[in-house]
């Protein structure tokens, strides 16, 4: 890992992953909404939220530094997002809240929960309650039902991990929830910059796609307002022709 990297705290992978591929994109110029416009795109998964700080830090160091319970920590899994960087792939949200009303966030994929979940096996503490969802090998992996289901048991899973103070210590669990250097407030910014950053490219892509989309079914719509009149036109001559014949 790079000097670079190594400061950067418990931003995960995926916000680094997602900063390199921007730095590699500064010559790249692209036309987006103005977020001001009534048709610029909006994300319930990644909005700016307000964080609680309080202005004794020693409070906090108490609080994680003691042993855990699920009666000091909650971890709910509040939103997911799909990114469109390089490969496709899914980022979930997790917010971690203290009993004092503080929190940050994580944002992780499913890989980073397997490898978790490999990581307390080999450490060999109790997990026989633990599970993780299947991974889903035939249809959409990225269908909002498949995504929804795939939330419920990662949560069972987070919860699962809460309900045991052992396996909150342990080192492993502690570095995936950003438990012993939560992120400052300028870190979870840079988190929430990268992800919407991520999510510019994607949000114009698929405007573009809607607008194309659009002027298809405008085509379409026009063609078939001709078919229409030179259907109508059809009956008309036949009904006078009718008339015609009948007055013969």
């Amino acid at each position: 890992m790079s000097n670079s990297e190594a400061g950067v705290g418990c931003i995960s992978e995926v916000t680094l992953a997602i900063s390199k591929a921007r730095k590699s994109q500064t010559g790249t110029v692209r036309v987006l909404d103005s977020p001001n416009s009534d048709e610029s795109g909006h994300s319930n998964s990644f909005t700016v939220q307000r964080f609680n700080y309080t202005n004794d830090s020693s409070t906090n160091s108490d609080i994680l530094q003691s042993p855990l319970t699920s009666d000091d920590l909650r971890i709910p899994i509040v939103g997911y997002e799909i990114m469109e960087e390089r490969a496709r792939f899914t980022v979930y949200k997790l917010r971690v809240e203290l009993k004092n009303g503080d929190c940050w966030f994580v944002f992780r994929r499913y890989t980073d929960f397997v490898r978790l979940l490999a990581q307390l096996k080999r450490q060999k503490v109790p997990i026989a309650h633990l599970a993780l969802p299947r991974k889903k090998w035939l249809g959409d992996n990225f269908a909002p039902s498949f995504l929804e289901e795939r939330i419920c048991g990662l949560q069972t899973f987070v919860n699962g991990i809460l309900s045991s103070p052992l396996l909150i210590g342990v080192s492993c669990v502690r570095e995936f929830f950003c438990l012993d250097e939560p992120p400052a407030l300028s870190d979870t910014a840079e988190e929430s910059r990268a992800i919407f950053e991520a999510l510019e490219d994607t949000i114009y892509n698929l405007r573009q796609q809607l607008r194309e989309r659009d002027a298809a079914l405008a085509s379409e719509k026009a063609v078939c307002n001709e078919f229409r009149k030179k259907l109508h036109q059809i009956f008309s001559e036949r009904q006078t022709c009718s008339k015609c014949g009948a007055t013969q």
